[in-house]
């Protein structure tokens, strides 16, 4: 997956106008230790060299620490790691070696800072010399992080429009006899809708009962209005008849965990979508008939949330309307160039297309401006054919070729 760096970077080494680079680490300390797989022995003298890396480089070393090893069969270090590295590396050459100098080897710092070296022969590798570790979301010498930001956010609303956006799902939680409801997010439309898992038809407000409070299984639902501010607003009839259920997690989540454990997941209808903090998840099952249970099967960071950790205690909510469509890509401001780019795979051509028409204009070199972007447009306009919905009709028995757009109706909201 390309990170929201990566487009920054490839424009910034065609313009060319490399952003700054990462410091080295600082504060390095380095003990010996005692650890099971440590094979160093008693006698062990070592010379380490330690740099910073993050997805686009490494930087050159702090300089060589030196010692020895007594009372251990290991050695254990920490140092301070610059802010956008993810970890680093210990270079190092122990007493015994060919050279007195750096072995062509090193050991792997975690993103914390801690490393450990353990036996005398590590991974192939030198000190580099020159640093190349770019930090994206620094100025260029001639574009600055702000304007690189604003191509790259410019680029994907683009991409949505002609491509015909990202295919997602969502949720939402329910109120009992509340009939206006917000979806947060950047849609583009919706396809489908269901309430409680019963389908739901997308139609508009002449569908709409606004005079009476008539509560119990939704029927239609009818887009409102859409700002930035409310996301897409629609509104239901009946108005749902049922509050969406909430638990607390039992246990800790991490960013790649596949089950929650929770005070009771028996409320919870299987198949639907839940939040959690600010992630959205699907679920396929609930193994609980009251008390303490579990929600299986999770898919994590649904509609453009991002999949992240969850402390003990965090709130789980069951979002009873869940709605399937195409939205716009997340937007960003400097500082995410280390997060996942939220686009399809086959956008990144595309992007990285647009934003060099960007410098060139802004070059004042406006022949090659306009070639890249009747390219960006040409390729922009072909990836709506390209990126079809995976599964289709066909596929279950029916006659079209493409069930993207096929159902009950949609949301119009472009």
């Amino acid at each position: 997956m390309a990170l929201v760096g990566d487009p920054i970077m490839a424009v910034r080494a065609s313009a060319p106008d490399p952003p700054a680079v990462l410091n080295p680490p600082t504060s390095p300390i380095i003990a010996p230790a005692t650890l099971p797989n440590g094979t160093l022995p008693l006698t062990t003298t070592f010379q380490i060299s330690i740099t910073a890396i993050n997805p686009w480089g490494e930087t050159t070393s702090i300089g060589t620490a030196s010692g020895s090893l007594v009372g251990g069969n290991a050695f254990s270090g920490s140092v301070t790691l610059p802010p956008g590295a993810t970890g680093g590396r210990a270079y190092y050459a122990l007493t015994g070696s060919v050279n007195n100098g750096f072995e062509p080897q090193y050991v792997s710092i975690a993103a914390n800072g801690t490393f450990s070296i353990v036996s005398l022969v590590g991974s192939a590798g030198y000190p580099p010399q020159q640093n190349s570790c770019w930090n994206p979301d620094t100025d260029g010498g001639f574009i600055s992080t702000a304007l690189i930001y604003k191509w790259l956010n410019d680029g994907l609303t683009f991409i949505a429009e002609a491509a015909g956006g990202i295919e997602d799902t969502t949720g939402v939680a329910t109120i009992a006899q509340q009939i206006y409801y917000s979806i947060p997010g950047r849609w583009i439309r919706f396809n489908t809708a269901r309430y409680d898992q019963w389908p739901v038809v997308l139609g508009d407000r002449d569908y709409i009962i606004y005079r009476y409070n008539v509560n119990g299984v939704v029927s239609v639902v009818a887009a409102e209005m859409q700002t930035a501010a409310n996301g897409t607003v629609f509104s239901s009839f009946p108005e749902p008849s049922l509050t969406s259920a909430t638990t607390t997690l039992t246990a800790p989540m991490t960013a790649t965990s596949v089950q929650l454990s929770c005070v009771d997941a028996s409320p919870f209808t299987p198949m639907s979508r839940i939040q959690v903090d600010n992630e959205i998840m699907l679920f396929s099952q609930v193994n609980a008939s009251g008390g303490p249970g579990f929600v299986n099967g999770l898919i994590r960071g649904a509609a453009g949330t991002t999949p992240a950790a969850h402390s003990t205690g965090a709130t789980v909510q069951e979002l009873k309307w869940n709605f399937s469509g195409f939205r716009y890509s997340q937007l960003y401001a400097p500082g995410s160039a280390l997060l996942t780019l939220d686009a399809r795979n086959t956008w990144e051509v595309a992007l990285n297309e647009y934003m060099l028409a960007q410098v060139k204009h802004k070059e004042q070199s406006t022949q090659e401006a306009l070639a890249l972007m009747q390219h960006f447009d040409a390729f922009a306009a072909d990836l709506r054919k390209k990126q079809a919905n995976p599964i289709t009709v066909a596929q279950i028995g029916g006659t079209l070729t493409q069930g993207r757009d096929v159902g009950r109706g949609r949301i119009i909201i472009q």
